[in-house]
């Protein structure tokens, strides 16, 4: 078996990936379960992103050791991946149980699902008597302020990982943790601090580290971390496809910081190949889901009354990422009892397997939600979920900001027909400029990494979106221009605010000063005051972005006539 193990490896290195599969299945089929051929593959699928399939090897490794903490978290890893975190809190609250060392990584998600239910102070309570029994464990304070930070108490959380940095000054963990804490708070010098002392000290850097910190630092040629990032450039060979993509990204983030966009653009480029390989099944989804409405669609079906759940809560900001979706939630949940539950994947689990107009949608396999459910319950699941994550509080309206869920609109309308939805649109030279230098870290965003297939999603979502503009009521859809949101600010939020029916407060304009806890991806940008500089750059790049302009040249010009015409 050593051998077999040793050929695939030397497979895997040539790039033979599909080979060193069919060996290892080839191995296996012949010798039963075997450790070494079972962890190969898990390993492979793992590096590959099939979390389903390296959740299989993992499950059949724990069948061969059923008391092995090691195998146990990798299943509770991978369910919780793959968004079934009922089942991920059972594996993790059986290793729990055996008492073993417990790495901070499996504490600090199981956290994150308990607080998701109402067994928050249950954990908590767990947590402190094992830090009474071991009160300078510092992983364990990591755990318990993690748990605080999960359900707001942000500031007790940072005492206690200032406490247990006391203790050990050093623990990667720790400082990452922290400074995680910090941005959230909105203190970025902080956060930068902390991200300073893990990338500049120490032989081994972490590209997760080295990413996370410049997203925040301004690079200039020859400062310490420039000099890092460049030494870990120098060794690039050696990383993994994923590494290789973030770690190009931040090379393309500092050569823009020093205005060597030739470099930059370069850096992007090759992160973007390293990530995608110049594919997108999201933009293959999309094209075939456009195809269906185009041919199954019409106003009485999407206007009728097909049963659905009567809830008023539901409000959902969508358009394409970057296109002003965090602006305008920031806005929004300045007024009157409105609160947002971020960017979440409810709508795929409820949505799953439903049938309308002669359309069946197959979005999220590990939903509960079965073919031939209804339309009411299916409401009804989706409103549970977000209450679920706004522990039972009341609201009048709760907001989902996946900007992704432009899909689903009439769908959504189906079965929530008292849903709000706000559409955020913008240039779409500046939207594209934006995604394409982002390192998205969600699963589905791949198009974005090839300015090619970053102008034919665009295309899809203008073509979606020209669907459901035309078949749902006025009273169900607001579009908002990012231009006309940064341009006249108050006018902009009125509008929104009467479309929501609710009071319009001038302090809705003033969330960056707002002192709440941020967790998205957007963080930064959301405690930033609304400015121009983002309006009408792309041009200073045109020409670096060839083959986007290729694909939506047309609605880019569509678009600045719009504006001009205002």
């Amino acid at each position: 078996m050593k051998e077999i193990v040793k050929k695939s490896e030397e497979l895997l290195k040539e790039g033979r990936v599909q080979e060193a599969i069919a060996l290892l299945e080839e191995a296996l089929s012949h010798n039963g379960e075997n450790e070494a051929i079972l962890t190969a593959l898990h390993d492979i699928y793992l590096d590959l992103g099939d979390d389903e399939k390296a959740l299989l090897y993992a499950k059949r490794l724990l069948s061969m050791d059923e008391n092995n903490p090691k195998y146990i978290e990798e299943c509770a890893k991978l369910l919780n991946a793959l968004y079934r975190e009922d089942e991920a809190l059972e594996y993790y609250e059986r290793v729990l149980r055996m008492g073993g060392e417990i790495s901070t990584k499996t504490m600090r998600a199981w956290a994150e699902i308990v607080s998701l239910t109402d067994r928050v102070n249950e954990a908590l309570e767990f947590v402190d008597n094992a830090l009474y029994q071991n009160p300078l464990s510092t992983k364990l304070m990591n755990i318990y302020a993690n748990l605080l930070n999960e359900i707001d108490r942000s500031e007790e959380a940072i005492e206690v990982m200032e406490e247990a940095l006391e203790l050990a000054e050093d623990d990667v963990d720790l400082l990452y943790d922290l400074s995680v804490m910090y941005l959230q708070r909105g203190d970025r010098e902080k956060a930068e601090e902390l991200l300073k002392r893990l990338v500049l000290t120490g032989d081994a850097v972490n590209v997760q580290h080295m990413s996370a910190l410049g997203g925040l630092h301004k690079f200039r040629y020859g400062d310490d971390v420039f000099k890092r990032l460049n030494s870990m450039l120098a060794n690039l060979c050696v990383l993994k496809d994923k590494d290789k993509a973030l770690l190009c990204y931040v090379a393309g983030k500092a050569f823009w910081d020093v205005e060597d966009y030739n470099t930059a653009f370069l850096y992007y480029g090759r992160g973007g190949d390293f990530r995608s390989h110049g594919k997108s099944e999201d933009l293959e989804l999309g094209i075939v889901l456009l195809e269906h409405l185009r041919k199954n669609l019409d106003k009485d079906c999407i206007t009728s009354d097909h049963g659905g759940y009567e809830s008023k809560k539901p409000l959902f900001i969508v358009g394409m990422p970057r296109s002003g979706t965090t602006l305008t939630e920031r806005i929004i949940t300045g007024l009157d009892n409105i609160v947002s539950v971020g960017e979440t994947n409810d709508v795929r689990k409820a949505l799953h397997n439903i049938e309308l107009c002669g359309i069946h949608l197959e979005l999220d396999k590990f939903s509960p939600i079965q073919r031939g459910v209804g339309i009411y319950e299916r409401g009804k699941y989706y409103i549970e979920l977000l209450e679920k994550r706004v522990k039972g509080a009341e609201y009048r309206y709760i907001v989902n900001k996946l900007p992704e869920n432009f899909r689903w609109l009439g769908f959504l309308r189906a079965t929530l027909p008292n849903a709000k939805f706000i559409h955020t649109r913008r240039n779409p030279a500046e939207i594209c400029l934006s995604a394409y230098r982002i390192h998205f870290v969600s699963e589905g965003l791949d198009w974005s990494d090839n300015l090619t297939l970053l102008g034919k999603y665009y295309r899809i979502y203008h073509e979606t979106m020209k669907i459901w503009r035309s078949l749902l009521p006025k009273e169900s859809l607001l579009e908002i221009r990012y231009e006309d949101m940064i341009d006249n600010p108050e006018e902009e939020s009125r509008k929104i605010a009467d479309f929501l029916d609710v009071e319009w407060k001038a302090e809705c304009l003033e969330f960056h000063k707002r002192k709440d806890i941020i967790k998205t991806a957007s963080m930064q940008q959301a405690r930033e005051p609304i400015y121009k500089s983002s309006t009408n750059r792309w041009r200073k790049y045109e020409k670096y972005l060839k083959p986007l302009i290729d694909e939506i040249g047309d609605l880019i010009e569509e678009y600045e006539k719009e504006l001009a015409a205002k």
